[in-house]
């Protein structure tokens, strides 16, 4: 499995983390940042430290609870063999990003930081990209869906071939 990012030892460490899976939050953590930092460089927007996601998620509750919600789609569609879950469990998985790029948090003054400031949405050279792909798996017509021949489509593009 490729890395990103520089700090090695301690992304070793991070995936040698137990998977108790009665730790939710740390799994959640754990794999939330290993998608997030994939997900972005397979979009090309951006190659993201899978240490500075895990970092991230620590502090998103919100982004955490998305992640986790989808986590649960995926493996309903797995023990329903129902590949409409799984849709839309990735659909969410990608929003949990946009959740995590986007949720702010407000000090005394009543300026807004970002809670992921790697994720600085408005700094990211890619971010229009990121932004197209969301507003077309909002959209009815271009999101993730099967095809009259079950074929995996988004964006109207056959993608599982």
């Amino acid at each position: 499995m490729t890395i990103l990012g520089k700090d090695a030892e301690e992304k070793q460490a991070l995936l040698a983390m137990h998977d108790d899976h009665h730790d939710k939050r740390h799994y959640i953590e754990k794999i939330g940042a290993f998608f997030a930092s994939g997900f972005l460089a397979g979009a090309e927007i951006g190659e993201f430290d899978v240490k500075d996601m895990y970092h991230c998620l620590e502090h998103e509750e919100k982004a955490r609870h998305i992640f986790y919600e989808a986590d649960m789609e995926i493996k309903k569609s797995f023990h329903e063999k129902n590949a409409e879950y799984g849709i839309k469990g990735l659909d969410t998985m990608v929003y949990y990003i946009f959740d995590m790029a986007t949720e702010t948090w407000e000090d005394k003054r009543g300026h807004k930081h970002p809670k992921c400031p790697v994720l600085d949405c408005p700094k990211l050279a890619h971010w229009d990209t990121y932004k197209t792909i969301v507003h077309e798996l909002k959209n009815k017509e271009t999101t993730l869906r099967f095809s009259h021949h079950h074929h995996l489509k988004f964006n109207n593009d056959v993608i599982d071939e």
